[in-house]
């Protein structure tokens, strides 16, 4: 009886359990199909600029409201998110997060990048408003949260903080929180190399906070002024916390302290030394931790609480404002506000500085739409309705800077003709800026907008000059382009002269200027001239490009190598991507290589540019050079962009042999390799990383 008993309420308890489960799995079905019903009603945030960075938590279809420091509204739906592995190898994941907005009514992605140098980012800013891409939910579908009993999960599809371009992310400047060595931070300094805000620590889970290699001992400072800080949990982690007069509350957190110098809790001065870095719980590299935090919750002694935004908006104006302080070279475009079809828009760059040893400014404008200007303040018009990136680049005759900025424009297109220039896609400078590309920060300027370059030795003359190179006068607008008035030449040095042009195809609408140099009137050294491009009746009728030509010694070179970090290599930003793996045993020629992640799109190839003597060059893979599994198509055009085109297939066999094959150079950069990702099986990525020259025989 007792067996029976015990069998009957071993029998009910398994009813009542699997019970439980169905009310269980029914509530929960319930409560995920309220949370899915209350997903789809969107929300409406209206926020106001401060003097603080705004965070906002958005959902597709969610609008956001922010009222700049003028009193303008600028608006933003959050319309689509998505996430997606760029490359996976045995050192870690690159992986990729974007999200769609539609900004004053068009559209614009952003696309940022983790464990890779573009995970240290220029802002983008969009009709004067700064945007941060932080993070969105669409990532943790990839790699899951590293220590999420740590971490509240992200219950939301994304999140981004922004501020009013014309204000700093808070009102007291931001001291360096560690010595600066530099301004940019090495992403293959983050633990071993996978460690940046959400990177997938060894390509497991994602990382919620910034790694920093740094010596044991290196010095912390207070970069803010705290309200209170102190130690927590055993393995030495600091917080320090600060409300600021708005109400806004802070938090700022640095781990593995080896010990602190001061005493915990009350106030700490920005400035003070408040202890000393990399010491505990370090793991298999010195180095400290840091990570930002937002709202209330972030004044409880726990580890948990506000919302965790990526450190490196914090190190992004504290890099800003040391540049600042020691009047280093800035490029910064006034705010522009939203535009219409047919409008002049007036440009501005007021706050742009030349460096210490600056000899005057020089500016470089786009206007992503195939105009340009040298003028400081120039006025254009756009012709269609979109979003284009506003590029400048300034000169102080030392250095160089950039900074892009978004405009949107609306309106209908205007049925007029509008004066463009084009060039040949092996050159760079001519190709128009994806929308949703970021510059890496810190890194040199390479392009100056709208250039061609010319290389060659002193004895070249006559037909032997370096292969001419063609500009197209493109009509952006509607009807016929008037045929342009005979370009102007402006020469910046002395030397004049060597510079020649013929403008051909004078039918309207299939004009070009071709271009040739004469090295013989240049003399050794660099030279550059300004070619002004006027054509009455069209809308923005007065173009500008610039053509460099260096004059070298002549070389006798046996071999040339131009690896991805070369003068020679151009790849598009935020398309073909390097980690800085630690811990991956192939690292490419010069321990770094690029990889596309499988998205094949148009017009992102990649174009090397060698100097070469002139002769026959065998071309190959360095033997330390990584391949990728997916099909390249290489154009080799040895005598510049109307010489002849080579296609190669690089197949398997090619990649084992390492030779891509054999062609003439002239002297100088005439000879462009293109290399044009086409899709393959499975979306597998492309991989560039090197190309070496080996001259067989003079030409």
């Amino acid at each position: 009886m007792r067996s029976l008993i015990h069998a009957k309420w071993k029998t009910r308890r398994a009813h009542a359990a699997v019970l439980a489960n169905v009310i269980a799995a029914t509530l929960a079905l319930g409560s995920d199909a309220f949370a899915n019903e209350r997903a789809k009603q969107p929300t409406m945030h209206d926020l106001a600029a401060k003097d603080t960075l705004a965070v906002v938590r958005m959902n597709h279809g969610d609008t956001l409201r922010y009222r700049l420091k003028s009193g303008e509204t600028r608006t933003f739906v959050l319309q689509e998110t998505s996430a997606h592995i760029v490359e996976r190898v045995r050192g870690g994941i690159v992986y990729c997060f974007e999200c769609t907005l539609l900004a004053d009514g068009q559209p614009i992605r952003l696309r940022r990048l983790v464990c890779s140098q573009e995970t240290f980012y220029e802002p983008w800013v969009v009709n004067g408003v700064r945007l941060w891409f932080s993070s969105s939910q669409a990532i943790f579908k990839l790699v899951p949260i590293r220590y999420p009993d740590q971490h509240d999960p992200l219950d939301v599809d994304a999140v981004l903080a922004l501020q009013d371009a014309t204000l700093p992310i808070c009102p007291q400047p931001i001291q360096p929180w560690f010595p600066i060595e530099r301004h940019f931070i090495d992403v293959g300094r983050c633990y071993n190399g996978d460690d940046p805000w959400l990177g997938p620590y060894l390509g497991q889970a994602c990382h919620m906070g910034l790694d920093i290699n740094m010596p044991k001992g290196t010095p912390l400072y207070a970069p803010l002024d705290f309200d209170d800080h102190w130690i927590f949990s055993a393995d030495h982690r600091w917080r320090g916390v600060r409300r600021w007069p708005n109400g806004d509350i802070w938090a700022l957190q640095s781990h593995h302290v080896n010990q602190m110098l001061v005493p915990e809790r009350g106030r700490l001065k920005a400035g003070t030394h408040y202890g000393e870095a990399a010491g505990k719980g370090i793991g298999s590299h010195q180095h400290s931790h840091f990570e930002f935090r937002l709202g209330e919750g972030v004044l409880n002694r726990g580890q948990l609480g506000g919302t965790e935004v990526d450190p490196w908006i914090l190190f992004w104006q504290i890099f800003e404002n040391d540049r600042a302080e020691k009047g280093l070279i800035r490029a910064e475009i006034d705010p522009v506000s939203p535009a219409s079809t047919g409008q002049g828009v007036m440009f501005a760059a007021s706050r742009s500085r030349g460096g210490p040893q600056s000899q005057g400014l020089r500016y470089y404008w786009t206007f992503g739409d195939g105009g340009s200007s040298h003028d400081p303040a120039p006025t254009h018009t756009f012709v269609r309705p979109g979003i284009y990136p506003v590029t400048l680049v300034i000169d102080d005759g030392h250095e160089k800077a950039t900074q892009t900025q978004h405009i949107t424009v609306n309106g209908e297109p205007v049925k007029k003709p509008a004066l463009a220039l084009a060039a040949h896609s092996t050159e760079p400078s001519f190709r128009p800026r994806p929308l949703y590309s970021a510059d890496a920060y810190g890194t040199p300027v390479t392009q100056v907008p709208h250039t061609l370059r010319f290389v060659a030795a002193p004895w070249q003359t006559g037909g032997d000059a370096p292969p001419a190179k063609a500009v197209w006068l493109r009509n952006q607008g509607a009807g016929q382009l008037p045929v342009v008035d005979t370009p102007q030449v402006h020469y910046q040095g002395e030397k004049q002269g060597w510079l020649r042009y013929q403008l051909e195809n004078k039918d309207g609408q299939d004009q070009r200027l071709t271009l040739t140099v004469d090295a013989a009137k240049a003399g050794l050294g660099n030279h550059e001239a300004a070619v002004e491009v006027n054509c009455p009746g069209a809308i923005n009728g007065r173009q500008v490009f610039r053509v460099e030509f260096l004059v070298r010694p002549t070389a006798d070179t046996k071999t040339v190598v131009v690896d991805d970090r070369d003068e020679g290599f151009y790849a598009p930003p935020c398309v073909w991507v390097g980690h800085q793996f630690l811990r991956c045993p192939e690292r490419g020629h010069n321990k770094r290589y690029l990889s596309d992640g499988g998205r094949s799109e148009p017009g992102h190839s990649v174009v090397i540019t060698p100097d070469l003597t002139a002769g026959r060059y065998e071309i190959r893979l360095p033997e330390d050079a990584v391949t990728g599994p997916a099909t390249l198509n290489c154009y080799v055009r040895p005598r510049g962009a109307d010489g002849p085109e080579h296609l190669i297939a690089l197949t398997p066999e090619k990649t084992a042999k390492r030779v891509l094959g054999v062609f003439d150079f002239s002297e100088g950069n005439a000879g462009t390799i293109e290399i044009v990702p086409t899709a393959s099986d499975g979306n597998q990525p492309a991989v560039v990383d090197a190309l070496e020259f080996r001259r067989l025989s003079d030409r």
